[in-house]
């Protein structure tokens, strides 16, 4: 018969799973064996938060003013308010005179000095300061990203380290080192294949030029230091193989418009093959052509009309030109009978609706706002519609991003040669970045 034996005595002396700390004061029992308190919230269910719908550990039912909801620590964080001595968002201990919240720590205890430079801080920071922060951390990263290259990078990746920090700041380099290592282990299995560094052509051979400019800085680190040179005569050919590969993928298998783009593409390659046109015409030749074929496909067309190419040259007219060509193919190969209307006959015409429908129906979009690219684009042809008298035909296509602005941060928009500004309040921030 076996002896009964108590929890306590059970797991009396046993390591933690995970840590293998011992002398357990508090520990949680699973079916693997024991952790402790700290490595217990690694072992518990996932719950899924209610705010960001992700699943994690730390989900749980916390106090909010709206009630009691299930959510995550880090969504929960985000409800406290800015500690104003520390910066931290901690729940508020007292308020200050001006109202502004302080957290318990930097109420209760004095102010702390930097471990490492004897800053004065505040003690809500901790015991180091934010730049000491950032350097400890840029020297760590930096440290681990040289250990895990070969050879033929680590003293290079070291380098770019350096030269990051000094040409744009130590928390810049702390923040994103992590992001540009992950492009340096690209580069290393690539030069251990090789047994050497590779080539400027060899890199954008095998990524691309759109990924050696979403790693700008480091192409430009890697040319300034005259260890892989950039030549501008491969990066604009590749450039132009790149975009000439995404615009031959730009359909579905099958579909009308991927094998009109492909024959057309076909009959341009052969022009290139008997040295009658280069690659960069090909590109600007197949932009246009994938422009048309990308209105079919939003107005639910099975391929392009009369009235569709009137619509797509009304809003595009310096295009006419580069899609004579592809025009021309449609025609000969699919019999469309397409026809490319003289530019005096594309020219502006006013709404046939009253002013008063115009301005209710415009009124209306603003008061109902809608984070959809259909009602962004029916809100800019109604402000046409309704502050310039301006009536859009069915097939012109007259989205956000035909939408530009200025240096003055004014939205303006180019039509049949004319510019038609536009008030900023319709966008809500959605040109920031252009």
């Amino acid at each position: 018969m076996e002896v009964p034996v108590c929890r306590q005595c059970l797991y009396v002396d046993a390591p933690c799973i995970r840590c293998s700390k011992t002398e357990l004061k508090r520990y949680t029992a699973t079916e693997l064996g024991v952790v402790c308190n700290s490595c217990s919230k690694y072992f518990r269910d996932l719950k899924q938060c209610s705010w960001c719908n992700q699943k994690k550990t730390t989900v749980a039912n916390r106090h909010l003013e709206s009630g009691v909801e299930l959510i995550c620590g880090n969504c929960y964080t985000q409800t406290l308010p800015l500690c104003s001595e520390c910066k931290y968002r901690r729940e508020p201990f007292i308020y200050a005179f001006n109202k502004n919240p302080i957290c318990k720590i930097c109420a209760l205890e004095e102010t702390r000095y930097c471990k490492y430079c004897d800053t004065e801080i505040a003690s809500g920071t901790g015991h180091i300061c934010l730049p000491c922060k950032y350097l400890k951390t840029f020297e760590k990263r930096s440290k681990f990203g040289r250990s895990a290259l070969s050879p033929y990078l680590a003293n290079i990746f070291s380098q770019f380290c350096g030269w990051l920090k000094n040409t744009r700041s130590t928390q810049f380099a702390a923040e994103n080192i992590n992001v540009y290592f992950l492009y340096f282990v690209s580069l290393d299995k690539l030069a251990n294949s090789l047994n050497r560094l590779p080539t400027y052509e060899e890199i954008v051979h095998q990524f691309t030029v759109a990924e050696t400019r979403k790693n700008l800085l480091v192409t430009m680190f890697l040319d300034q230091e005259n260890i892989v040179c950039v030549d501008q005569a491969i990066k604009d050919e590749y450039s132009n193989i790149d975009s000439i590969e995404r615009y031959l993928n730009a359909f579905d298998e099958g579909s009308f418009f991927m094998a009109a783009l492909h024959g057309y593409y076909d009959v341009l390659y052969k022009k290139l093959n008997e040295n009658k046109t280069s690659t960069r015409s090909i590109r600007l030749a197949l932009t246009p052509a994938v422009k048309l074929l990308r209105w079919c496909v939003h107005y639910e067309l099975n391929q392009p009309t009369n009235e569709l190419l009137r619509g797509f040259l009304w809003v595009t007219p310096g295009h006419k030109a580069a899609v004579t060509g592809f025009v021309g193919f449609l025609n000969r190969q699919h019999g469309l009978g397409l026809e490319l209307p003289e530019m005096q006959d594309i020219e502006l015409s006013r709404p046939t609706e009253s002013r008063m429908q115009l301005k209710q129906r415009f009124v209306t979009l603003l008061r109902n706002p809608q984070n959809t690219q259909l009602y962004r684009d029916s809100l800019i042809v109604s402000a046409l519609n309704y502050l310039h008298g301006v009536a859009v035909p069915k097939y012109a296509w007259v989205s956000i991003n035909s939408v530009k602005n200025n240096e003055k941060r004014d939205y303006y928009i180019r039509l049949v040669n004319q510019t038609f500004f536009l008030p900023n309040i319709i966008f809500n921030g959605e040109l920031s970045g252009k």
